[in-house]
C-alpha cells in the first residue's frame, strides 16, 4: 500500500468490472490508494467478522463516514461546499422524505453526480442483494437489517451545481423535484440496489423520452400497439412526483407548443441586462473585460519586463452581404411584429412584450450611413475599445512601456484588413498620444501570413470549417433539430405574435442586429434585443459555441498546431533579454480561439455536444469570452526569488487565465518552456497544417444522461445566472 494509506479499503459486489468502475472508488483510486475488490458471496460474511488486519482497520467504501486524508485547503473547501449546498441537501431530503435518512455532500465522488451509501450497522447493497436471492430467507429480517440509505452528492458535478442554483432560486421548482427523483432512482441502481417498482421507473423514463421528443401525450398509438390488450394508455404513465395537478416543466414545454407561452420580460426596463454578456463573438468588450479596480497583475517582489499581446480587432460593422440583406429583412420583421400586436392582435396571452419594448422597436431604423463600401470597418466604439485597452496596459505595466515611443522597444503588426489596421492605430494612439502615434510604423504583414491568419492557408481547416454545410449529423445540426432549440424558436415566434414558427435565418437576422447595435452604442438599448429573453439568448449562444468549438477549438484536432507560429513567436520574445520589450499583434477571433487551444486554456472535461446543454451551463469554453477586442496577453516578470526568478501570467481580456499547471494563474517560466516545448523545438512551417480530418470526439450517450437532458430541454428557465 501507499505510505500514507492508513486504512485498508474494500468494496463488495457481483463482478470485478462492476466494483472497479463503481462511483464509490472514484476518489480513493484518484488518490492512488489500493482497494480490495471482493466479488464472492462468502466475502460478505467473512468481512463482517474481520475488522482489522495487521493493525490497519478495514473500511468499506460503500458505507457512511468514509474518511480520506485531507490537507488544510481540502478541509476548507469541504466546509465551504457543505455551507454552499446546505439548502440543496434540505430540498432533496424534503422531496425524498423517508426514502433516505439524510442527504449530504460527498468526499468520495469525482465523476458521478451522486451515490447511495448505507449506515455502518446494516447490510450493504451487495449483502441486501444476496439475502433477497436466498430461497429460504427470513423476510422479517429484511426490514431491520437493511442499511439506512444516505444520498451523497458531488459538489463539483455540473448537474448538482445546476440543481443548487435552481433550488436557491426557487425551492419549489418542479424541475428540481423531478430531477431529484430521477437522480435518486438512478443512484440506487448504480450503487447496487434494486428498485421496488422497476416498471414505474421505466414508465417515467419512457414518458420523459416521449415528452422530450415532442410527441403529444394524447397522440393515439399505432394500430399494432392499440390491438394489444395489455398495452397501457399513455395517460397511465406515473408522474415523477405525487402532484397530479401540476405539470412538470417538461410537460409544460410540450403543452406550451399547443397553447401559449412565454416568459414575461421587458428589455427596456432591465437595468442589468445580464444576457449581453452572452452575445458570443459579437459581445461588447466592456462587459467582459476585467474591472478597473482589478489588481491581479501585481505580483509581490516581481517587476514586469516583457509584454506580448495578441488582440482581436475592436467592434466592427457587418460584412458586405449582411449590409445588403439585413435592412430589408429587419424592416419586414419590424412591420410584421408591430402588425401582430396592433392590427392582427395575436400576441400571446402570457409573456407578451411590454409597451416600452414595442415602442423601442417601432422607432428602429437602419442607419443609412452603413453602406457596402464600409463593410467590416472598425466603428467608433471599436476605436475606443483598443485605445483604452492600451491606456490601461500602459498604466499597469509602466515599467515595460516607459514614457514614449522608441522604435527598438516596440513591435506592432496587423493583418491586411481595415479593421485590424485601424485597431493598431487606436492602440498606439492610446499609448503615445495622437501626434506621436503618427510616426509609429508596424511591421508589414507577410504573404502568406501564418503568424496572424494561418487558417487562410490550410486546406484541412477550410474543409473542416464547412462541415456543418455537408454533415447533417454535425453537433450544430443536431442541436438545431433538438427539442430545446425548436422549442426556443417556437417561444420566440409566439412572443412576437406569430402563429407560425419563424425561420432560423429570420431569428439570426434579429439576433445579429441586436448584438451589432448593442455593441455600437453600449449605453443605448438595442431595439431588436427586445425579441429575446435571457434564456433564449443563452440557447442561441450555445448554438454558436458548438459551431466554433468544432471549427476553432478542441473539437478540431489540429487547432493547437494552427497557432504554432504565434505560440513560437510569443515564447521567443519572452525568452529574449533584448528588445522589443512590447509586442502587440492585431488579428481576428479565429486566431484568438486557436491560440487559446494551443495554450490549453478554457478546456472542459467533456466536449460540447448537442445533447448536453443542460450540463454545460458552467462550461469553460464560451465564445462570449472572445468578444470584439478580445485579447490574450503574456506578461513576464522578474522576481526576487532565487529558485524561480522568472514568472509569467497569461491574461484573457485583462483577467488571469488559470491553467492547471500554474499556481492560481502565476506560472513558473521554467514550466512554461517545458509545457510548450513542442512549439519551439519543432518546425512550424512543416507542422502547422497537418493533413487529416476534423476531430473525432467520442460521444457516450447513456440512458441516464439522455433522459436527464430531455427533462432539462423543456425547461426554458434552465438556471439562475450571475
Amino acid at each position: 500500500m501507499k505510505e500514507n494509506q492508513t486504512q485498508i479499503y474494500f468494496i463488495t459486489g457481483e463482478s470485478i468490472d462492476q466494483v472497479k468502475n463503481s462511483a464509490f472508488v472514484e476518489r480513493v483510486k484518484k488518490r492512488g490508494f489500493e482497494v480490495i475488490y471482493m466479488t464472492e458471496p462468502i466475502d460478505e460474511y467473512v468481512i463482517q467478522q474481520l475488522k482489522e488486519y495487521k493493525g490497519k482497520q478495514l473500511v468499506s467504501v460503500t458505507k457512511e463516514g468514509l474518511e480520506l486524508p485531507e490537507d488544510e485547503a481540502e478541509k476548507k473547501k469541504r466546509e465551504e461546499d457543505k455551507a454552499k449546498f446546505e439548502n440543496l441537501c434540505k430540498v432533496m431530503k424534503s422531496v425524498l422524505e423517508s426514502k433516505v435518512e439524510k442527504v449530504m455532500v460527498s468526499n468520495r465522488l469525482v465523476d458521478s453526480p451522486c451515490c447511495i451509501v448505507t449506515s455502518q450497522y446494516g447490510w450493504s447493497a451487495n449483502m441486501e442483494r444476496i439475502m433477497k436471492a436466498q430461497a429460504l430467507r427470513d423476510s422479517s429480517a429484511m426490514g431491520y437489517m437493511a442499511g439506512k440509505k444516505h444520498l451523497e452528492i458531488n459538489p463539483d458535478h455540473a448537474i448538482i451545481e445546476t440543481l443548487r442554483q435552481r433550488a436557491d432560486a426557487d425551492k419549489n421548482d418542479k424541475a428540481v423535484k423531478d430531477l431529484v427523483i430521477l437522480l435518486f432512482e438512478t443512484a440506487l441502481l448504480s450503487s447496487g440496489f434494486s428498485l421496488d417498482e422497476p416498471g414505474t421507473h421505466a414508465s417515467r423514463i419512457y414518458r420523459m423520452i416521449k415528452l422530450g421528443l415532442g410527441i403529444d401525450e394524447d397522440e393515439p398509438m399505432t394500430t399494432e400497439e392499440s390491438s394489444g390488450a395489455a398495452a397501457p394508455a399513455s395517460g397511465d404513465a406515473p408522474p415523477l412526483v405525487d402532484d397530479s395537478e401540476d405539470l412538470s416543466h417538461m410537460e409544460e414545454f410540450v403543452a406550451a407548443q399547443r397553447s401559449t407561452c412565454c416568459e414575461s420580460y421587458c428589455y427596456n426596463d432591465d437595468s442589468e441586462r445580464k444576457q449581453v454578456k452572452h452575445f458570443a463573438t459579437k459581445t461588447m468588450y466592456e462587459v467582459v473585460r476585467a474591472p478597473d479596480t482589478d489588481r491581479q497583475h501585481i505580483v509581490p517582489n516581481c517587476l514586469p519586463v516583457k509584454f506580448w499581446l495578441l488582440s482581436r480587432h475592436g467592434t466592427r460593422l457587418p460584412g458586405k452581404n449582411d449590409i445588403d440583406e439585413m435592412p430589408k429583412k429587419l424592416k419586414l420583421l419590424q412591420d410584421a411584429i408591430l402588425d401582430n400586436y396592433f392590427t392582427r392582435r395575436t400576441p400571446p396571452d402570457n409573456g407578451r412584450m411590454c409597451d416600452e419594448d414595442l415602442e423601442l422597436l417601432r422607432n428602429w431604423h437602419w442607419d443609412t450611413n452603413i453602406t457596402e463600401q464600409y463593410d467590416s470597418y472598425l466603428t467608433e466604439q471599436g476605436w475606443e475599445d483598443l485605445k483604452y485597452l492600451a491606456l490601461r496596459a500602459k498604466e499597469k505595466y509602466w515599467q515595460v512601456f516607459g514614457t514614449g515611443y522608441q522604435p527598438s522597444k516596440f513591435m506592432f503588426r496587423h493583418t491586411t484588413t481595415q479593421r485590424t489596421e485601424a485597431s493598431f492605430k487606436a492602440f498606439v494612439e492610446g499609448l503615445f498620444g495622437r501626434e506621436e502615434a503618427q510616426r509609429v510604423q508596424p511591421t508589414p504583414a507577410t504573404d502568406p501570413d501564418r503568424l496572424l491568419k494561418p487558417y487562410d492557408y490550410c486546406p484541412d481547416y477550410e474543409a473542416n470549417k464547412n462541415r456543418d454545410k455537408r454533415d447533417e449529423n454535425s453537433e450544430v445540426n443536431k442541436f438545431l433539430r433538438s427539442a430545446l432549440f425548436t422549442g426556443t424558436v417556437w417561444d420566440i415566434s409566439q412572443r412576437l405574435g406569430f402563429r407560425h414558427n419563424l425561420s432560423v435565418e429570420q431569428i439570426e437576422a434579429m439576433w445579429d442586429a441586436c448584438r451589432y447595435e448593442q455593441a455600437w452604442k453600449i449605453s443605448r438599448p438595442s431595439p431588436f434585443c427586445v425579441a429575446f429573453t435571457a434564456d433564449q439568448v443563452r440557447v442561441l449562444e450555445y448554438k454558436e459555441d458548438l459551431s466554433y468549438y468544432y471549427r476553432n477549438s478542441y473539437g478540431y484536432n489540429h487547432s493547437p498546431e494552427l497557432a504554432c507560429h504565434a505560440m513560437s513567436d510569443m515564447l521567443r520574445h519572452l525568452s529574449s533579454r533584448d528588445d522589443p520589450s512590447v509586442v502587440a499583434y492585431f488579428t481576428h477571433d479565429t486566431e484568438i480561439q486557436l491560440f487559446l487551444a494551443a495554450l490549453g486554456a478554457k478546456h472542459d472535461s467533456q466536449p460540447l455536444r448537442a445533447d448536453n446543454y443542460p450540463f454545460m451551463q458552467n462550461r469553460k469554453y464560451k465564445t462570449s469570452d472572445i468578444p470584439f477586442a478580445a485579447n490574450v496577453a503574456a506578461v513576464k516578470y522578474q522576481c526576487a526569488e532565487q529558485r524561480e526568478p522568472e514568472r509569467v501570467i497569461f491574461f484573457l481580456n485583462e483577467k488571469p487565465l488559470f491553467l492547471d499547471w500554474c499556481n492560481v494563474g502565476l506560472c513558473n517560466w521554467s514550466d512554461v518552456k517545458r509545457q510548450y516545448q513542442r512549439f519551439t523545438d519543432g518546425n512550424c512551417d512543416r507542422t502547422y497544417c497537418q493533413s487529416g480530418g476534423a476531430a473525432a470526439v467520442t460521444v457516450r450517450f447513456g440512458c441516464i444522461t439522455f433522459c436527464a437532458a430531455l427533462l432539462f430541454a423543456g425547461v426554458r428557465r434552465l438556471t439562475t445566472w450571475n
